[in-house]
């Protein structure tokens, strides 16, 4: 491209030579036009001056020269006459391929934006490249070059079908750089060695993304394969307790333990087969509703044969191991003890307490860490010699250890000594029921003496799913908080205006606040200005405008907002620094800090409040009144001029982005909060992970669910002769369902609560530990309306798996008395 101008209207246009067959060239003109030809020129109809032009209309440029070898020969003219051939319709992706917009457009294709692009006042026009060839041949040969920049460019777009594949990342990457090589071999002779390769950038970013992702799957799915195998442990040792007769009977008909241990090995490994086969079409029918993009039926081409084979290696694996104990316990009882109706109660007591005393102090140890926020890491020593080292990096792998295994201990811990090892907490619960339905409660108290175990597995299984879910879904809520309160920091305000330059700022800020919904508007004028310490990114503002306009939190100023912008707005000779530079420079407010302007003039500022953290962040901007520039004569200096404004509440976005445009040709973005968002919940790189987390909780509490389920159906269907004689003897249906919900529900509800407080001190604990890093943008512990329905929905879903199979269980009983156990 080269700056040119037409002699007669001194008219600056940029000249875009576009290759023949490129894909830019159908781009522009289509696939049927035969496009521009040498001697012709086609203009972008939304060009400044193209109504001035007109079609057959011929056109002198002049070019230029100068003699960088000889100067004496000075200065050179050289003309070449194009006709207007016709004007084209250039769309905005099509202009970013021919600007120097093409870096912030591809980010934008990854991360999308938040803003509405728009091309800048410009003169553009399209010739054909040997338009040219001529007169810079001339000028080459007398060894002149151009007074105006004159750069070459070669813009490849590859095959991406062919170069590109989604699952073999790593594979594309080396395939997309070998092309680049290539070019650059056959380029490089002609100098053109300084290039950018957009595609290769993107991948790797995707790379690292898709490595990200592998390690959240990772540590998000390590609970959810424990519940699973938790699960399948207790539904195995309640399934085969229910079966000890059929054992029983084998055993005296000559089967050996062993025979027995191996048959229940198969049989699980048979379900297992059935498991992964499940498995392999529910996540197909998943696919569309985690954000994937495709549809269930498409989903089976996503699955590869080693995909196949994990799946059912893992599924086969995890239904071995869970029936594995259970399975070596039940084939290895007599003879006596299998053919017995109930185990004994000295079998459900605890065995030991150690196990669980210790796990219950680990597990304590992490939450009171994680409650009072305190980290490992502000505990580093500076010196100590190396056996004070050694102790510390033990302290802080153990501690790592203990991040991820601590909530587990604890919840197990806790269900064995005060469930399992202790009957207070059943004799508390039956004691609150009794207020509710009397002498009943002391029946289901006895009752839950009989299956301590069974008991016990429930509570742990309940606790660790809903402090894993509280903990999860409270997590997301604050990232989503911080997320939300971070895009509104990046756009300013409600609402910030970027322009291509000042010219007619003031009265396009007069048209924006008579628009319908403005609440307010502030400008930004940013510049940089050099300091004896580093060149310091400062904004220009109005200190009342500011105040009401822009968002910000109290938290980040020293003194109170208030009293900032009341100092500030009272002289333009002071400043609000950037809080990161207070420690690093050893200043405080009321301290002078001099700035190098134009013309090699020193002023001085006087710190009167310091802004955002106090660590790092010294990318963050510092303020200082409007009138510094003007008195310093600075405009010049201005980078980016930005009208921030706060919209009323209910106020139409895109009316508003509409009537902007429409009211200046100057206007260069639009970033409003609420696209910005749209943008940030429709990127599959942001909502990726966040889809996989609450497809986590689903999945982990369906599964704990209908454990819970199975469990109670298996021992209700052992206690059927229980039941019938309770009905015997006089017990109503309703006196029934009382008692069997006292005896269910009430552990049930206390694992919840126990979960919940778990869940929210893990909360607490990452808020904390997240925050000693710093950031301007902190996380704060918030449960919004939709975390707590998500959390509502996860305690009917479990109370419904022990309620419905109580009511089915005594539907069944009421309907048709029976003495038989069912196995």
């Amino acid at each position: 491209y080269v700056d040119y101008f037409n002699p007669e209207n001194n008219v600056n246009f940029d000249i875009a030579a576009v290759e023949e067959n490129s894909t830019l060239w159908y781009d522009i003109f289509g696939p049927n036009s035969r496009g521009v030809r040498p001697g012709e020129m086609y203009v972008d109809v939304d060009s400044s001056h193209a109504p001035d032009l007109e079609v057959g209309m011929n056109v002198t440029l002049v070019i230029f020269t100068h003699n960088p070898i000889n100067p004496v020969e000075g200065f050179k003219t050289f003309y070449t006459n194009l006709t207007v051939a016709g004007f084209v319709d250039v769309d905005l992706k099509s202009y970013i391929k021919v600007s120097e917009e093409r870096p912030d457009y591809v980010s934008s294709i990854l991360f999308g934006s938040g803003q509405e692009l728009h091309k800048p006042p410009h003169d553009l026009l399209f010739v054909h490249p040997i338009s040219f060839v001529p007169l810079f041949s001339i000028v080459y040969y007398e060894d002149r070059l151009p007074n105006k920049e004159l750069t070459y460019e070669i813009l490849v777009e590859v095959d991406r079908d062919r170069v590109v594949n989604p699952w073999d990342i790593p594979g594309s990457i080396d395939r997309v750089r070998f092309i680049s090589e290539q070019i650059d071999n056959e380029v490089r002779i002609y100098q053109l060695h300084t290039w950018q390769n957009f595609l290769e950038d993107i991948l790797l970013v995707v790379q690292d993304l898709i490595e990200g992702f592998k390690t959240g799957f990772v540590v998000l799915a390590l609970p959810v394969f424990f519940t699973a195998w938790y699960v399948g442990v207790t539904v195995s040792d309640v399934m085969l307790g229910s079966r000890r007769r059929e054992v029983g009977l084998l055993l005296t008909k000559g089967f050996t333990p062993r025979q027995v241990f191996v048959a229940f090995l198969v049989e699980s490994g048979l379900v297992g087969v059935l498991s992964g086969l499940t498995g392999l079409v529910a996540s197909s029918i998943i696919l569309p509703f985690v954000g994937i993009g495709s549809t269930s039926v498409t989903g089976f081409s996503f699955v590869s044969a080693s995909t196949v084979a994990f799946i059912f290696i893992f599924s086969i694996t995890i239904s071995v191991l869970s029936v594995l104990l259970p399975a070596w316990r039940v084939s290895n009882m007599s003879v006596i003890d299998a053919l017995k109706e109930h185990e004994s109660f000295e079998a459900e007591k605890l065995p030991s307490r150690l196990e669980p005393a210790v796990a219950l102090i680990l597990g304590l140890y992490k939450l009171l860490m994680l409650l009072f926020g305190i980290s490992v890491d502000s505990f580093a020593p500076t010196g100590g010699g190396m056996i004070v080292q050694l102790l510390y990096t033990t302290w802080w792998g153990f501690d790592l250890l203990l991040s991820y295994l601590g909530p587990i201990l604890f919840f197990w811990g806790f269900t064995k000594l005060f469930i399992q090892g202790s009957f207070r907490i059943q004799e508390g619960l039956g004691a609150i029921a009794g207020r509710f339905i009397g002498e009943l409660s002391k029946v289901s108290t006895l009752s839950a003496r009989r299956s301590l175990r069974r008991t016990t597995a429930i509570a742990f299984l309940i606790a660790l799913i809903f402090g894993y879910s509280v903990s999860v879904v409270g997590g997301l809520a604050t990232s989503r908080n911080q997320m939300h309160r971070s895009i509104q920091w990046n756009i300013g305000s409600d609402a910030s205006i970027w322009l291509f330059d000042e010219e007619g700022y003031e009265e396009l800020v007069q048209d924006i606040e008579a628009l319908d919904g403005v609440a307010s508007t502030a400008v930004e004028r940013w510049f940089y200005a050099e300091s004896a310490y580093v060149s310091i990114p400062l904004r220009a503002i109005d200190p009342d405008d500011w105040a009401e306009t822009a968002y910000y939190e109290e938290e980040w100023f020293t003194l109170g907002s208030e009293a900032a912008f009341t100092t500030l707005a009272a002289r333009d000779d002071v400043i609000m620094m950037n809080r990161g530079f207070e420690q690093a420079f050893q200043i405080s407010r009321g301290d002078l800090i001099t700035f190098k302007t134009r013309f090699n003039v020193y002023v001085n500022q006087t710190i009167v409040e310091f802004f955002g953290p106090s660590t790092g962040a010294y990318n963050l901007p510092s303020y200082v009144p409007d009138g510094f520039l003007d008195e310093h004569h600075m405009g010049l200096d201005v980078i980016n001029t930005v009208i921030l404004v706060r919209l009323e509440p209910g106020a139409n976005f895109e009316g508003f982005e509409a009537a902007v445009m429409d009211m200046s040709n100057n206007v260069k973005a639009i970033y409003t909060l609420e696209s910005g968002l749209a943008s940030a919940s429709s990127n599959i790189f942001l909502q990726g992970p966040i889809q996989m987390q609450r497809l986590g909780i689903a999945f982990a509490t369906l599964v704990s669910s209908l454990g819970v389920a199975l469990v109670v159906s298996t021992t209700l269907g052992e206690r059927q002769k229980e039941i019938t004689l309770m009905a015997i003897r006089g017990f109503s249906f309703k006196q029934l369902f009382q008692v069997l919900i006292v005896e269910n529900l009430g552990v049930i509800s206390f694992s919840i609560i126990l979960g919940a407080i778990v869940g929210y001190i893990n909360v607490i604990g990452d808020v904390k530990l997240s925050n000693l890093s710093g950031g301007l943008i902190l996380r704060q512990v918030i449960f919004d309306q939709g975390s707590l329905t998500f959390i509502a929905a996860i305690v009917v879903v479990i109370l419904l798996s022990a309620i419905i199979p109580i009511v089915v269980a005594l539907r069944r009983s009421s309907s048709k008395l029976s003495w038989r156990i069912f196995e």
